[in-house]
């Protein structure tokens, strides 16, 4: 998949890859899932054995998400 980023903005599908920002991309996973409610069926006591780093390693292999870091944050979007 393409990766999609800031240098597409005037592409007329832009507001619909944008997937959020934050401070970092470990950040943007653990949110992402919250809203999503992934994480409900998680006890709070379990939550810290859920391996974040391994689900975003897997999102961005499979060209789900792409991200860039600009003047410290970090943008995340859709492919």
């Amino acid at each position: 998949m393409e990766k999609v980023g800031i240098h597409d903005a005037k592409a007329p599908d832009f507001e619909d890859r944008q997937a959020g920002s934050a401070d970092n991309e470990l950040d943007w996973v653990e949110q992402h899932l919250e809203d999503i409610g992934a994480l409900t069926t998680i006890p709070g006591n379990l939550r810290r054995y859920f391996n974040f780093e391994s689900y975003l390693r897997d999102m961005k292999l499979g060209g789900e998400v792409s991200f860039e870091k600009i003047d410290g944050t970090v943008y995340a979007f859709w492919s």
